[in-house]
């Protein structure tokens, strides 16, 4: 499978507009700004993948933080088997507490949060450039942080969806270098087969 990317090397403006239609907003919106990414509202601004490929069931969802949020109402990360038509998907959120990255599953039913078991702090120190990593298998739940795995959950209301990211609020966070490795590939259709003892025209050289 293919390896899906975004640098969000845009024009500033809403995602959705300025990337071409490859992002959908789900809640609120999310803001191309200075070739990263940052909330458009207060509250939570979640968008889709919509690049007209397909993605498998078990899938991930990675971004890189360009500036990591400061207070403890900032937050946000990568999202998976994010659903057309409706707010639901599913939230690895990365918050700061004490210097340290705070990791929150969340399931998302039509735009109510539903924490998935207890958030738990890590002992990875938080910093700019940091990979943050959101994988699903089945109803498997994996965050990773610059390669590391971290503790799972479990949840089965999901089964299909795309990609997504979510960013709380307007201020300090910055997502940056999107990526998925779940995008299927598009294939061109196969050229027709010759019979059997058919000649192969050959080309003229002059």
């Amino acid at each position: 499978m293919p390896t899906a990317t975004d640098s969000f090397s845009y024009s500033d403006g809403a995602l959705p507009t300025v990337s071409g239609g490859l992002w959908t907003g789900v809640l609120g919106t999310i803001n191309a700004a200075s070739n990263v990414i940052k909330g458009n509202t207060t509250g939570d601004n979640v968008v889709r993948r919509t690049d007209g490929h397909s993605y498998t069931d078990d899938q991930d969802c990675q971004i890189v933080a360009s500036v990591i949020p400061v207070t403890g109402d900032d937050d946000g990360g990568p999202c998976v088997r994010c659903q057309s038509g409706s707010s639901s998907f599913y939230l690895c959120d990365f918050s700061v507490v004490g210097g340290k990255w705070h990791i929150g599953y969340y399931y998302c039913n039509a735009g109510t949060f539903n924490l998935l078991g207890v958030g738990f702090d890590t002992t990875i120190t938080a910093a700019n450039g940091d990979v943050l990593k959101l994988r699903i298998a089945g109803t498997t739940l994996t965050a990773s942080i610059n390669g590391t795995d971290q503790s799972t959950r479990t949840d089965s209301n999901l089964t299909t969806g795309v990609p997504g990211i979510h960013i709380s609020n307007n201020t300090n966070i910055r997502w940056d270098n999107w990526q998925s490795t779940a995008q299927v590939a598009t294939f061109l259709a196969a050229p027709p087969v010759r019979p059997v003892g058919q000649a192969v025209k050959r080309a003229a050289y002059y």
